[in-house]
């Protein structure tokens, strides 16, 4: 029977501890290592509904992006909030898991996935890692073809199943080479220039940095968090998958199906 342990090294493979940022809690969040697990389910976050439907399909594991955890800790209300979420998987059985800045710099990472979600080629590390070659912050890549930026800004929409996409810039530019950094990009916009990219796709762009951007003559495509990562979670599981595969081992894994943009467009 495999062990969370052995489904965690595997994890560890695709999305390597080292490459955390050191404010991050990537990592173990909950659970018993020793644990048996024959079903993993990969989600975008830690919610209520991604435990539940984890119980439902029988998972022993969750695996998300965004850590349950984040800084000090000082109580736990088991009917709210975090403590729910920790009351019903402890009740369940169900071990929990985080990918966040380990999977953001892994090589392919977030930002690989949001590069192939517009066909990018020749995808490169937007920040390298120093640690590790071919890892790092942020993509750059190729576009198939030159278009202008409100036809990307409608093929981001399209591919991320985006509710929006705002445009900073001028849409009417013609665009060749695109920085990607899944999630919040907003402290990327340097790098994002100083590549050489036209245009920079990502999520929850500050104004102020919107109006550098401008000013900088960097285009700029905002199709939120939520999208701009979640695009990500299918790569998370094939990789899994593939991992757990390699080694041998009989595990099962489900894409998150419950979770859904918390943001309604009018």
């Amino acid at each position: 029977m495999t062990k969370l342990r052995d489904i965690i090294e595997v994890i560890e493979q695709v999305a390597p501890p080292g490459l955390a940022e050191g404010w991050d809690n990537s990592g173990f969040q909950l659970g018993d290592m020793d644990a048996a697990c024959s079903k993993v389910l990969v989600a975008l976050d830690p919610l209520p509904e991604v435990f539940e439907e984890a119980q439902r399909i029988g998972a022993g594991l969750v695996v998300t992006h965004h850590p349950l955890f984040f800084g000090e800790l000082k109580s736990l209300d088991f009917a709210n909030g975090r403590g729910a979420v920790v009351r019903a998987a402890a009740k369940a059985g169900i071990a929990l898991y985080a990918a966040h800045t380990s999977y953001d710099s892994a090589n392919p990472g977030v930002s690989d996935a949001l590069g192939a979600a517009v066909g990018a080629k020749g995808m490169r590390p937007l920040t390298p890692s120093a640690q590790n070659p071919g890892a790092g912050l942020g993509r750059m890549g190729e576009l198939p073809e030159k278009t202008t930026v409100v036809q990307l800004a409608r093929l981001v929409k399209e591919r991320l199943g985006a509710g929006s996409v705002r445009i900073i810039g001028e849409p009417g530019r013609v665009v060749g080479t695109a920085a990607f950094c899944g999630g919040s990009g907003s402290s990327g916009i340097d790098a994002a220039k100083a590549s050489g990219a036209d245009v920079y796709i990502t999520g929850d762009i500050k104004y102020h940095d919107a109006l550098k951007a401008i000013e900088m003559g960097l285009a700029v495509l905002d199709a939120g968090h939520y999208a701009t990562e979640n695009i990500a979670v299918r790569a998370l599981a094939k990789a899994l998958k593939d991992g757990l595969d390699a080694r041998g081992l009989s595990v099962e894994v489900f894409v998150g199906s419950a979770q859904r943009e918390p943001w309604t467009t009018v």
